[in-house]
């Protein structure tokens, strides 16, 4: 019977011992996340400076490396993604001409008029790039038929349309971002009909702005 008593007392002091292991654990925890508030809020002027560097080498081309992790060097298609001769490309017929006849829609009601883009290096210190978003004819499209543009960029830019009603500059609005935006931009005619294209506003041609031939931001 003492012998079970001893062991019972044993149990009760590990799992004791065991209680005030994790109620410390718990005590460091809180002291080291107080810690790291205080040293964010103390060193917060100089954490932006970091980022801001960071973003001024990104905007500039500049390749940034964290050991084994790169940021900066963006693979873009190059001589080895050519059509001709490629194992990984095959061709098909265009069966009963479904795609070529919904790409004849899409002329069609767009009346020959598309929306496009072109960056330059931001003159914003906090943003990568500025964004010229505006649109363009194709043979005989005219901006002429065109009312206005409304462009959509989503939460970012608090889900506000952005009317353009310049058809002197192609409906063109310009943005700062610092990373990709998917554009939604409905065109209004002067029949009031509409058109809603969509134009996904990427970097892939960063490299042009740095003279790199090769096709990646050095």
């Amino acid at each position: 019977m003492d012998a079970i008593l001893q062991s019972c007392q044993l149990v009760i002091a590990s799992v004791a011992d065991v209680g005030s292991f994790f109620k410390s654990l718990l005590e460091l925890n809180i002291s080291w996340s107080i810690i790291v508030l205080f040293s964010i809020i103390i060193l917060r002027k100089r954490i932006v400076g970091i980022l801001d560097v960071l973003i001024r080498r990104l905007k500039y081309g500049s390749v940034i490396k964290f050991g084994n992790f790169e940021i900066g060097a963006v693979p873009i298609m190059n001589s080895n993604s050519s059509i001709s001769g490629n194992k990984f490309v095959e061709f098909k017929n265009d069966e009963n001409s479904e795609m070529g006849d919904e790409r004849g829609v899409i002329y069609n009601e767009s009346r020959n008029i598309f929306v496009c883009h072109r960056i330059s290096i931001s003159k914003s210190d906090n943003q990568l790039y500025d964004i010229d978003i505006y649109c363009i004819t194709h043979k005989n499209g005219t901006l002429s038929i065109v009312k206005d543009v409304s462009y959509f960029l989503g939460s970012q830019w608090k889900n506000k349309i952005i009317i353009a009603n310049n058809r002197h500059n192609g409906f063109a609005i310009r943005i700062s971002a610092y990373g990709p935006v998917l554009v939604l931009a409905k065109l209004r005619f002067s029949d009031d009909t509409e058109f809603l294209q969509y134009r996904y506003v990427d970097f892939e041609g960063a490299y042009l702005l740095h003279g790199n031939a090769e096709g990646s931001i050095k």
